[in-house]
C-alpha cells in the first residue's frame, strides 16, 4: 500500500504506512540485510519527497553506516578496477 501511495505522489501517507510493518523486516532478516537496508532507503527518499529533508538526510546517513560496515572496504565494482 505505501508503495502505491508514493507512486500516486502521497509521500506523506507512504511514510504514514510504514511504521507498522517497519520492524517486522528487521526482526525477519536482520537489520543489515540488503533488503531492510533497501526498505529503509525507500523510506528515506519518500520522506524526502514529503518535504522532510532533514529526516531523509538522518535515514540515508545510518543506512551508509550500516553499509560500510556490511561491506568489505577492499571490495570495487569492476568497472573501478584497473
Amino acid at each position: 500500500m505505501a508503495y502505491a501511495q508514493y507512486r500516486q505522489g502521497k509521500y506523506n501517507d507512504a511514510i504514514d504506512g510504514v511504521p507498522p510493518h517497519r520492524g517486522l523486516g528487521r526482526k525477519i532478516v536482520g537489520p543489515m540485510h540488503p533488503d531492510t537496508l533497501l526498505a529503509r532507503n525507500g523510506l528515506a527518499i519518500a520522506l524526502d519527497n514529503g518535504g522532510k529533508p532533514a529526516e531523509a538526510e538522518a535515514e540515508h546517513r545510518r543506512i551508509l553506516a550500516i553499509r560500510e560496515k556490511v561491506l568489505d572496504p577492499t571490495c570495487r565494482h569492476p568497472q573501478d578496477q584497473e
